[in-house]
């Protein structure tokens, strides 16, 4: 039981960073704000100039966007007393095409781009030094796809002359003492990726080697660690209910042979792997338009509202599942055939608990654009969340030795939509406004927390998973 646990306390950590791949990419750019002036002067205008160093393959899109639903990159400044600040001058994009952009060209910023921003000091401004703090808000992408916006923030100090000193002194177009900002990492402070960073959070590091395997072509290691991975699946609790299904399937069928049970248990699992291999060809298919996708408003709220209503079966409200009738008919039926419509089936209904490890993998592939590629992965994930199915139809007395449902499982369905809900608001951060995004983001991780230390009570006879989630809701 502990180690069943502790194995679903793994894939846990996976789920709640399912869309973990699409944190923006260490080293993407670098902020640095510098003035036309040496010192300001009382009354005479000057520009903060705030220069983005993007680094190649990145760009980051322009200010205007080509399309609405683009996040264009600007900037924002603090209120400073006795200095206004005009609005900022955009320079213009570079009118580029990229993989995911489906032969449009849109206007970006590659390299260094200098975006200045007016401002005038009051007559009345008082001699001594005064700081001006504000962000950029970025969005950056590479060649095949791109990543959710965030925000770095630039600080810049300047001298404040007297009134009556020389203009000339004002005047020097010298850059002025500056602090620059560090690379835009995974996890930076105020970008919205900080509900689950690629590098960052537990389970993405795992996720980053995947990632860097495949990149290398090592698809010997990459495959089998996708295997274990669908292996591990089985211990969500959406595939629990699936192994009555599975040992009443197989108990009907009419030969007693156990070499045609067991290719027939061969067929079921296939039919499992291929249900999820037609998403990876799919999600390879349209690799060159999945990051492009990712931005548009009714794409990212479809996903979300998915996860909040999968999260919501996951709390009891309702259950999915595949209608009556057709589980009935599948499940009666024998031979070859209805062998491979039930693994189809199957594979569909185990999405619930899956879905988001899904995700993840479909970002791995999108980025690759190999539709061989995304078919193998999907498929050896599929086979390995079959493998056991292989077991319970050749000895169907197998499931008397499984774990019996009760309040721990309960309790592991309860955390699993947690972190559903926590992914959801995840794919709303690139429409959301920082602030709103943070404060929601706080909100629910606060809730959750005070719900598993004051309020839940179950599974108090499992008492290291009981102390685990009472140790979560601390954190």
């Amino acid at each position: 039981m502990h180690r069943m646990v502790a194995s679903i306390l793994g894939i846990l950590l996976l789920v709640t960073t399912a869309m973990a791949q699409f944190a923006p990419p260490k080293d993407a750019l670098r902020v640095q704000a510098t003035a036309s002036v040496q010192q300001v002067m009382p009354g005479k205008p000057f520009e903060v100039l705030v220069t983005l160093d993007i680094k190649h393959p990145y760009h980051v899109n322009a200010n205007p966007a080509s399309e609405q639903f683009l996040i264009p990159t600007s900037v924002s400044v603090d209120p400073v007393a006795g200095i206004t600040f005009g609005s900022p001058q955009y320079p213009k994009g570079l009118m580029r095409e990229f993989a995911f952009t489906s032969g449009k060209k849109i206007a970006v910023y590659e390299g260094k781009t200098v975006i200045r921003i007016p401002a005038t000091p009051a007559k009345t401004l008082k001699a001594g030094e005064v700081t001006i703090r504000g962000k950029v808000r970025y969005q950056a992408c590479d060649e095949r796809s791109c990543y959710p916006p965030g925000d770095l923030p630039f600080t810049l100090r300047l001298k404040v002359a007297s009134a009556s000193a020389s203009a000339e002194e004002g005047t020097a177009q010298v850059a002025a003492q500056t602090e620059e900002t560090p690379p835009a990492e995974s996890g930076a402070a105020g970008a919205p990726a900080a509900a689950g960073t690629f590098s960052g959070t537990p389970g993405g590091a795992y996720l980053q080697r995947l990632q860097d395997l495949l990149d290398s072509g090592r698809f010997g290691v990459a495959l089998p660690i996708i295997l274990l991975l669908g292996l591990l699946l089985n211990l969500t609790p959406c595939v629990y209910p699936l192994i009555p299904i599975t040992i009443s399937f197989f108990s009907r069928q009419t030969s007693g042979s156990q070499g045609r049970t067991f290719g027939l248990a061969l067929v079921y699992v296939l039919g499992m792997a291929l249900m999820y291999a037609s998403l990876g060809t799919a999600a390879a298919a349209l690799g060159k338009t999945f990051g492009f996708q990712l931005q548009n408003p009714w794409v990212l709220g479809g996903f979300a509202a998915i996860l909040v209503a999968l999260a919501l079966s996951m709390f009891g409200l309702y259950q999915l599942q595949l209608p009556a009738g057709l589980r009935n008919k599948a499940r009666l039926r024998e031979g070859w055939l209805g062998a491979f419509l039930m693994g189809l089936l199957v594979g569909v209904a185990a999405a619930p608990c899956v879905g988001p490890v899904v995700v993840a993998l479909a970002a791995v592939v999108s980025g690759t654009g190999n539709v061989p590629l995304g078919f193998l992965l999907f498929l050896t994930l599929g086979l390995g969340l079959g493998i056991p199915y292989i077991v319970l139809a050749m000895f169907s007395g197998a499931i008397r030795r499984l774990p019996r449902s009760g309040e721990w499982m309960v309790a592991v369905e309860h955390l699993f939509g947690f972190a559903l809900i926590g992914v959801a608001i995840f794919f709303l951060s690139p429409i959301l406004p920082a602030a709103l995004y943070k404060w929601l983001m706080f909100a629910f991780l606060a809730g959750v927390g005070i719900y598993l230390v004051a309020f839940d009570k179950l599974a108090k006879a499992v008492r290291g998973f009981f102390l685990f989630k009472r140790l979560l809701g601390v954190a």
